[in-house]
């Protein structure tokens, strides 16, 4: 009985935005009960599943020394019995929709099929409610190719498994369309706010490699989700008053803003004279030296300096705040 539960899919009422997760949630369900392949199959082709007539099942329960096409036949017929009942268990005739959608599964009763066809069913509703057709193909292209991570507080793998899911639909409108591994991963990498500039170095250089040093999408996850982990949120309640604030935690792999120029000691872009370490004279070589501080033994997160300086500043913060709100409290005259 747990099981059973474990798996229940929830009931459709019909409307077309909730067919695809509902459609998910069927087809899952119908992996676990052994009838997925029914309901998939295409057309009538030899190797696939297929929903048998009345007069093949009344021809396999006669012999009495039955074949394996026999025990095959009678194996489909009983799945396929159990398919028809939870697509017409599954729909919600509350509704003028569901009830569309209930008729729909009703009409594959027929001569051949009188406990009805759970194949023909299946088709029928992914035919009214996810059309395959052009104008479909251009809004789910156009969806991917604006999709962009954006806000640096949102999880990326979210990001990268709701892009997953678009490039399932184009595919399955037009295989012809489909978007290769490595364009997606172009397209990860292009789309991904300037907090993830610190890993984009080192992924774009894989993107040419090949064999087991290629970059798939794995280790793009993988790379973006420890990015993730540094970019921290807390949710601050400004005096228990109802108001929240996000405030992005300082992360330990800090750095100064890049030096938008080149250094006049090496020639490399990115960082001034001062702080080039290819001479082994610069001010904060590799030996250990906090950027902030400049004393060895010790990084930036970890300088006691800097923490007093933080901590300095938001309590300054923080009384500009309470004198703002009380100028404004003064100017109400109360």
């Amino acid at each position: 009985m747990s099981d059973e539960k474990a798996i229940r899919v929830q009931v459709w009422n019909g409307d077309r935005k909730q067919y695809d997760p509902w459609s998910e949630k069927v087809l899952a369900k119908a992996e676990c009960k052994g009838y997925r392949k029914l309901l998939l199959r295409k057309k009538q082709k030899k190797g696939f599943d297929i929903v048998p007539t009345e007069t093949e099942v009344a021809a396999a329960e006669t012999e009495v020394s039955k074949t394996e096409t026999d025990q095959n036949i009678l194996k489909l017929d009983k799945l396929n019995k159990q398919a028809y009942m939870e697509l017409i268990l599954s729909i919600d005739t509350t509704t003028t929709r569901g009830s569309t959608a209930f008729r729909l599964v009703k009409n594959c009763r027929t001569k051949e099929y009188p406990d009805g066809n759970s194949f023909m069913a299946w088709e029928r509703l992914k035919s009214k409610y996810a059309p395959r057709t052009s104008c479909s193909l251009m809004k789910h292209k156009k969806k991917y190719e604006n999709s962009s991570l954006g806000d640096a507080t949102k999880d990326p793998d979210d990001w990268i498994s709701s892009m997953e899911g678009i490039i399932t639909e184009i595919e399955s409108i037009d295989e012809k369309m489909a978007i290769s591994d490595k364009d997606f991963l172009f397209h990860i990498l292009n789309n991904l706010p300037k907090e993830y500039d610190v890993v984009l170095d080192g992924l774009e250089r894989q993107l040419d490699e090949t064999g087991d040093k290629a970059l798939t999408l794995e280790m793009v996850r993988e790379k973006l989700s420890e990015r993730y982990a540094r970019i921290k949120i807390e949710v601050v309640d400004d005096d228990n008053d109802g108001r929240e604030h996000e405030k992005a935690l300082f992360a330990k792999d800090w750095h100064p803003p890049q030096f938008k120029g080149s250094c006049h000691k090496c020639g490399k872009y990115g960082h001034k004279g001062v702080h080039c370490r290819d001479d082994g004279k610069s001010k904060f070589p590799k030996d250990g030296r906090c950027w902030f501080c400049a004393e060895k033994g010790h990084q930036l997160y970890a300088c006691e300096k800097f923490e007093a300086e933080r901590v300095k500043s938001d309590k300054a913060n923080l009384a500009c705040e309470e004198d703002d709100s009380n100028e404004s409290i003064n100017e109400l005259g109360f």
